[in-house]
């Protein structure tokens, strides 16, 4: 996991700090200090990863749906310059329309455009890299709304397929 801020750095050292703690209530043997310090150190151990994955879903999730709309809008450019037909990933990317960094994950999200034979339809998703990116999954559609996915276990309870607000 790649270090993001100064949060992060905090975080880090505070641990380290409980570790140091730890190992001098070893060496001291106390056992009240060894046994706050342990406690500590695993809850301490239990709760970072989940902060960590928190925040940085939560920047990753609102650049998801907004590069989603930034692929609506290229796809309203190539539609009028491709006689008609709503382009692949490839094509946006080919186009200079959409950079060249979609070819892979960006802001730990994986995006993909499938076209329909006729080239009329298009659905665009984004999903994360990894669980550590993202908790949602997103898709849209030529209408240009943004919508949570399908799949119930990639979207907020009870929100599958309904607009992101």
């Amino acid at each position: 996991m790649a270090l993001a801020g100064n949060g992060d750095i905090a975080l880090l050292i505070a641990l380290g700090g409980i570790v140091i703690a730890f190992v001098l209530a070893l060496i001291a043997w106390r056992p009240v200090p060894l046994l706050i310090a342990g406690t500590v150190l695993v809850v301490t151990i239990l709760i970072i990863p989940r902060l960590l994955r928190t925040d940085h879903g939560g920047w990753n999730e609102s650049s998801a749906v907004s590069n989603l709309r930034t692929i609506n809008t290229c796809q309203i450019n190539y539609l009028s310059t491709a006689g008609g037909s709503y382009g692949r990933i490839d094509d946006l990317i080919k186009d200079s329309l959409l950079g060249d960094h979609f070819r892979g994950p960006v802001s730990g999200y994986i995006f993909n455009i499938d076209v329909w034979a006729d080239g009329k339809e298009y659905t665009a998703s984004a999903v994360p890299a990894s669980p550590n990116n993202g908790r949602f999954a997103y898709y849209t559609l030529p209408d240009g709304v943004v919508r949570y996915t399908t799949t119930a276990s990639l979207a907020p309870p009870g929100m599958a397929g309904l607009p992101v607000q």
